[in-house]
């Protein structure tokens, strides 16, 4: 697999403008107050701007006018000649304008951040080439994908804040994103396994795996409560999104190739939980926790997902979902609570 790396202004602009719009459970709240904290309190017209904005992306979400396709994954002039054939002319002028007023914001931001990303091409440029070839082997026998163009096109964002570092891989044909401008350089190895989280998801999620998804949802619907949960999406992105997961970087692939214990799930794990059990990081942590000894024999013994790993993955979150409802049921009996 070859990262092809890029960084292009046009898009860290627009995954800022997106970004505070918090029109999708990905948008980052780190991010944003951390970008507030640096360049102050919004004005009345970037809120009257991000009003028009949040209409226009929940209008076309992630479908094939979602706006990060051409912005996120083009250079600036490419970005606006696709946008101006793919909308209206009234919507492209809006989105025009939109960014004209966010534009003194995003600068401050970005001339602290693009230093930051030119050391990230530099770092992901040298990756470790033995180990992206052993992780994409096990991939194409997990999913049962042989792969005919091993190009994978990388498009780095501002972040905002050191702690905050997320990816896409919704934009295009073998692209993904990294939102990483802002991140500390301490955290090369969390940043690597959320390239290998995004490029499993881009390049490896094919028909075999849609086909066996699609097969189980049939004969196994997700409880309604289930899908109500943190990533509060469709059955089919609950599903993509765990297994994935359960590989890197909360899963096997984080302790087989970057010698980081994945935690057990003891009685500190689930306090830890308690706490807040709707963020869907807690989630990704638990599932990937439960399926650790399946998803380590599967790939040890090269086996492809089938059924049953997906039985797993669905009974992983329904004990999720049995952690959730006592905490409801503990909050609305607190004296029986007390007196375990």
């Amino acid at each position: 697999m070859k990262f092809k790396i890029h960084i292009y202004k046009i898009g860290s602009l627009f995954h800022l403008v997106s970004n505070f719009t918090e029109w999708h459970f990905s948008c980052s709240e780190y991010s944003n107050k951390a970008w507030l904290k640096k360049t102050g309190p919004l004005s009345k017209e970037e809120k009257k701007a991000l009003k028009d904005f949040r209409k226009l992306v929940l209008k076309y979400n992630f479908e094939r006018k979602f706006l990060g396709k051409p912005l996120m994954g083009f250079s600036e002039k490419i970005a606006w000649e696709k946008l101006e054939k793919l909308f209206k002319k009234n919507e492209f002028e809006k989105i025009k304008k939109i960014f004209k007023v966010f534009e003194p914001r995003f600068e401050k931001i970005w001339g602290n951040e693009y230093p930051r990303l030119l050391k990230w091409k530099q770092f992901l440029e040298k990756s470790n080439q033995n180990l992206v070839r052993n992780i994409c082997k096990d991939l194409e026998i997990f999913y049962k994908s042989k792969l005919k163009n091993k190009n994978l096109y990388v498009y780095l964002l501002i972040s905002g804040d050191p702690e905050s570092l997320g990816g896409q891989a919704n934009i295009g044909k073998d692209k993904i994103t990294l939102e990483i401008g802002g991140t500390d350089f301490k955290r090369k190895n969390d940043v690597l396994q959320t390239l290998f989280h995004e490029m499993a998801h881009r390049k490896y999620e094919n028909n075999y795996c849609r086909k066996l998804i699609k097969k189980y949802l049939k004969n196994h619907k997700l409880e309604k409560e289930i899908k109500k949960l943190g990533f509060a999406g469709k059955s089919e992105t609950l599903l993509n999104e765990a297994i994935t997961s359960s590989l890197i970087p909360e899963g096997y692939f984080t302790e087989k190739y970057f010698k980081k214990k994945i935690g057990k799930i003891d009685k500190k794990f689930i306090a830890w939980i308690k706490k807040n059990p709707q963020i869907r990081f807690k989630i990704r942590v638990y599932i990937s926790r439960k399926m650790l000894n399946t998803t380590k024999d599967y790939i040890e013994n090269k086996k492809t997902i089938d059924e049953n790993y997906l039985k797993k993955i669905h009974k992983a979150y329904r004990d999720y979902l049995k952690i959730v409802n006592q905490i409801c049921n503990d909050s609305r009996n607190p004296k029986s609570q007390s007196q375990d």
